[in-house]
């Protein structure tokens, strides 16, 4: 019996002792805190070893009312008692766990500050620095998603999430794209997030998609944009046999797409992933070109280097791996496109990527019998491996093919001012 209490009272001071410890740190702590703030004076220096129950009063001045509460519970613990055998083993390890606790609290409350501080370095929205706390931004953004009923997922992305919405004011269909933040804390993809809503900010056409609004919550940067439906080039031509299109109606579908791109390179971006699931359809399959997130704004005199985009559309000079002009790049997606639409296949095929992209380099497209003689000799023109020679959008519109009209215009014209003559 003798042995089991002097083990007991042995177990128990080794405990205190560890409580004395992390007590003498907490001090620590809290003077140096103090030394920082000039409003408080210096704590004499002792270069005694600091008494642990003489280091409480001073704590208690100097801290949060939770923690005067754990330290009055260690007080207690620590306190001398004439019945050793009644000190409890369960309250000494009660508050060894309520320091332990607390600790974590204060980790916790530094870990999620941190993380609310990097999230809100991904802000999209236009108030003025200052004009509005933190709270209020954010409660006035809660507000305005609440405008907006959100339904079923209607596309996904490697970081991005579209959802179907309804404007509960105006009861119009809305196509609501969410960015989730914590997927953004890489530096590029938020910087390619940053710069999709500056472009489609600026963007303002019939064949290009609109952004109502950008709400920017907590968790998620949402791009509120007009709802087009959920049918793509990609999806209407598999309903048509052979995947192609009557030529009439893929000049139709292509002549818009040229326009919108006319407009995109009027304006210094260029899109750089045009493609059949890129290309959106309305009721009365007007094209819609959406998914700006490869976008740049960027002067046509000035080269890229970037290797992006989707193989099968990738001009030559991008699987070269050369320095390469942005709206050339654009032109011979479309005609890829253009091809895919008359023919049911790409011009250019592999086993595997290496093997396409030597097929793209050589850029010999050969055409089925049905396609017209117009619409091969356009092609060939956007398809010119050459980008310096390759055809423009402004070009391409007044070819014969697109617009059978300007041959009489052309013909007046040369009447007018030239040598034809009646």
């Amino acid at each position: 019996m003798y042995f089991l209490q002097k083990e007991k009272k042995a177990k128990i001071e080794r405990q205190a002792q560890m409580l004395e410890k992390e007590l003498q740190q907490l001090a620590s702590r809290k003077v140096k805190d103090e030394n920082l703030a000039s409003s408080f004076s210096k704590p004499p220096v002792s270069r005694t070893k600091p008494n642990t129950l003489t280091a409480i009063p001073y704590l208690k001045n100097n801290t949060s009312q939770k923690e005067q509460q754990v330290i009055g519970s260690m007080k207690n613990v620590l306190k001398p008692s004439n019945n050793n055998n009644t000190v409890s083993q369960g309250r000494r390890e009660s508050s060894l766990n309520s320091v332990r606790n607390s600790r974590q609290i204060t980790q916790d409350k530094e870990n999620v500050k941190k993380v609310m501080i990097d999230s809100s370095k991904i802000t999209t929205t236009n108030i003025q620095q200052g004009s509005l706390s933190p709270i209020t931004q954010t409660q006035n953004s809660i507000n305005q998603l609440e405008n907006y009923t959100l339904g079923p997922v209607i596309g996904t992305g490697s970081y991005a999430t579209v959802k179907l919405g309804v404007d509960k004011v105006n009861n119009i269909k809305v196509a609501v794209k969410l960015y989730e933040k914590f997927k953004l804390f890489d530096p590029q993809k938020k910087k390619n997030v940053q710069r999709e809503i500056q472009i489609l900010q600026k963007l303002d056409h019939s064949h290009c998609i609109k952004l109502f609004k950008t709400i920017d919550t907590p968790k998620h940067i949402n791009l509120v944009m007009e709802y087009v439906g959920s049918s793509s080039l990609h999806s209407y031509l598999k309903l048509h046999t052979g995947r192609k299109l009557p030529e009439n109606e893929a000049k139709r579908i292509f002549k818009q797409l040229i326009l919108g791109l006319e407009y995109l390179h009027s304006k210094n971006v260029v899109h750089r992933d045009i493609k059949l699931e890129n290309i959106l359809l309305d009721k009365q399959n007007n094209v819609k070109i959406i998914d700006f997130g490869f976008s740049i704004i960027i002067p046509p005199e000035k080269k890229l280097s970037i290797f992006c985009g989707t193989p099968s559309y990738m001009a030559p000079e991008i699987v070269a791996k050369k320095e390469y002009y942005g709206q050339p790049v654009d032109i011979w997606a479309a005609g890829i496109l253009l091809y895919v639409m008359l023919c049911g296949t790409f011009p250019f095929r592999g086993i595997d990527d290496k093997t396409l992209f030597k097929e793209i380099q050589r850029g010999e497209a050969k055409f089925p019998p049905h396609v017209s003689t117009g619409a091969k000799y356009l092609i060939q023109k956007i398809l010119n491996t050459n980008n310096n020679e390759r055809i423009n959008a402004t070009s391409i519109l007044k070819d014969t093919w697109l617009s059978p009209m300007d041959i009489s215009n052309q013909i007046e014209n040369l009447k007018k001012y030239g040598s034809l003559k009646n």
